[in-house]
């Protein structure tokens, strides 16, 4: 099978599998359409058009007569820009074909074609030493240990109901969720945090194949260390993070159903009573805004996750002219209670895949939050987003009215 080219602008020719197996692809067959002569055409595929067509045009199942690799093509990137060149060439320049510093891995790493080494695209990576992996990693471990904010809900975990310092440092546990347990004999180790788009990747086959293809040009006695991501979920959400731990997070938490069941937290856009618009059109834009803050490709690992860039970006919607994040239960007498913050105002919380618990690290904040260099944010609840929207208008009752 030869694929002569794919037209494409850059980054939407990724190519699904299933693509090609339902024929969503036009499959195009005439010499016109490469530019062509008849003479050419049947030199290049040794058949004339019309043979090719008979051959196309028979294809009962795509599957049946093409035989392909159950998997995604790699994501295609822009050709770079003037400043992409500006930043890239002296990075380029200055490694010099060989890793040193810490600059010289990741510009290395986020240059190189990685799918073959990860599996999949990788979307940032952070490099660290042993020395940097120890006071980062492992002190973040052990202040988890020491909080253990989830204790006092400690009927709800199968962890002791005390916190202890080395509760997240012990072997064990970094051996069945692959991440490497460091001594003193790994003083020469090179760390390798690597974000993919699923989250997911062998860190053994990762490591070892880091190791090969970067063998000639890394320091000689360099060992590389691939390691996971630890994802941060950020959800909406103006309740306490006592009430938070005890109602949902200490009592299981479902990733799918949301941080608040029943959507208790929600995000209030009031609209100016003139303004001209759709309400169901403002809250797909309020959406948008939160997704594209928190979308893969434009996060980064280590950043700050600041909810005031965010709102600006809603208060740049025509006719939003206020925002707020309610909390509104009802109590243990039945009365309801409200809470709310002017703006925005997120939980959010590690999910490291069972090394720790899900609350250690709950923090609720209507700022802003500061990652860890190997942390890196991801948004929860996106399919329940639109029910934690809720579009309003002013009273029309305080309009002015001139009487003639």
């Amino acid at each position: 099978m030869y694929v002569f080219y794919l037209d494409t602008n850059g980054p939407d020719g990724k190519v699904d599998f299933q693509d090609v197996n339902q024929k969503s692809l036009r499959f195009r067959h005439s010499a016109a359409d490469f530019g062509m002569s008849d003479q050419m055409y049947k030199e290049f595929f040794g058949l004339d058009q019309g043979d090719v067509k008979n051959i196309v045009d028979g294809w009962d199942d795509v599957g049946a007569a093409v035989s392909f690799r159950a998997g995604s093509s790699s994501t295609p990137a822009l050709e770079e820009s003037v400043e992409d060149i500006r930043e890239n060439a002296p990075m380029n320049f200055m490694a010099g074909n060989r890793l040193v510093t810490r600059t010289d891995y990741e510009y290395y790493l986020k240059s190189a074609h990685m799918v073959n080494v990860v599996g999949e695209d990788v979307v940032d990576v952070k490099c660290m030493n042993n020395w940097e992996y120890m006071a980062s990693f492992y002190r973040w471990l052990y202040q988890l240990g020491v909080n253990g904010k989830l204790v006092e809900y400690a009927d709800a975990v199968a962890d002791p109901p005390r916190p202890s310092p080395d509760r997240y440092l012990q072997k064990a546990n970094f051996i069945r969720y692959e991440y490497f347990y460091a001594d003193a004999a790994d003083a020469n180790n090179i760390y390798i945090w690597l974000k993919t788009p699923s989250g997911g990747f062998d860190v053994a086959r990762t490591t070892s194949n880091l190791n090969q293809q970067l063998q000639p040009i890394k320091v000689m006695t360099a060992e590389i260390v691939a390691c996971k991501a630890i994802d941060v979920e950020f959800a909406v959400c103006a309740a306490p993070y006592e009430y938070v731990l005890k109602n949902y997070l200490g009592s299981g938490y479902d990733v799918q159903a949301g941080i608040d069941r029943q959507c208790e937290s929600y995000i209030e856009v009031t609209l100016d009573d003139n303004a001209v618009c759709v309400p169901s059109s403002v809250k797909s834009d309020v959406r948008e805004a939160i997704l594209q803050a928190f979308d893969v490709n434009r996060c980064s690992l280590g950043q700050v996750v600041r909810f005031d860039q965010i709102l600006d970006g809603i208060y740049a919607i025509d006719g939003v002219v206020k925002v707020r994040t309610v909390f509104r239960y009802y109590d243990s007498e039945g009365m309801e209670r409200s809470r709310a913050y002017d703006g925005l105002s997120f939980a959010s919380w590690s999910d490291a895949k069972g090394l720790i618990r899900y609350g250690d690290d709950l923090n609720v904040s209507n700022t802003m939050r500061q990652l860890e260099d190997f942390q890196f944010p991801v948004f929860s609840g996106a399919d329940t987003l639109d029910s934690r929207i809720k579009v309003i208008k002013k009273s029309l009752a305080n309009v002015n009215t001139i009487k003639f």
